[in-house]
């Protein structure tokens, strides 16, 4: 570092010359200020009301905690869902392959009981999957009544 430099050597700024005017903090609040009054934005617009004052804000709130209420339902039916299906694919649907091919094998075709049930259950797996991916708000079974065959 080279000290040499003297007080003398700086040049002080010339208070009649405008190049080297300072502003102080203070000028500049005082102009953000202003300006922000001049501005169109604030100026022009009417002030907004208050939603207590409308009475508005109640209804707002009242309608978003029936919303969540009806969100947090939604996800906790979306997970009982979820296992009743994981349920009904691991053994109902096995237990329908197995009692198919049994039955099957035994008389040559399953009985007409057997395969009504079947068809019934496929549509209680595909509701249940339709309303877990979120592609239904139709509640399936048990929260629905057991689906009817085709051929009922």
């Amino acid at each position: 570092m080279n000290d040499d430099k003297k007080p003398e050597d700086e040049v002080a700024p010339d208070a009649s010359n405008p190049e080297h005017e300072t502003n102080s903090m203070a000028e500049f609040e005082v102009t953000d200020a202003a300006a922000a009054e001049e501005s169109p934005e604030t100026s022009d617009r009417p002030e907004k009301e208050t939603p207590s004052a409308t009475g508005s804000a109640e209804a707002e709130s009242t309608a978003a905690a029936k919303s969540s209420g009806a969100v947090f339902i939604r996800v906790a039916l979306v997970i009982l869902f979820s296992i009743l299906l994981y349920i009904e694919v691991k053994y109902g649907i096995l237990l329908g392959v197995l009692v198919t091919l049994v039955t099957h094998l035994a008389i040559g075709e399953p009985p007409e009981q057997v395969r009504k049930f079947l068809k019934a259950l496929s549509k209680v797996v595909f509701s249940t999957v339709a309303f877990v991916l979120m592609q239904t708000e139709e509640r399936p079974w048990p929260l629905a009544p057991w689906p009817k065959s085709d051929d009922d």
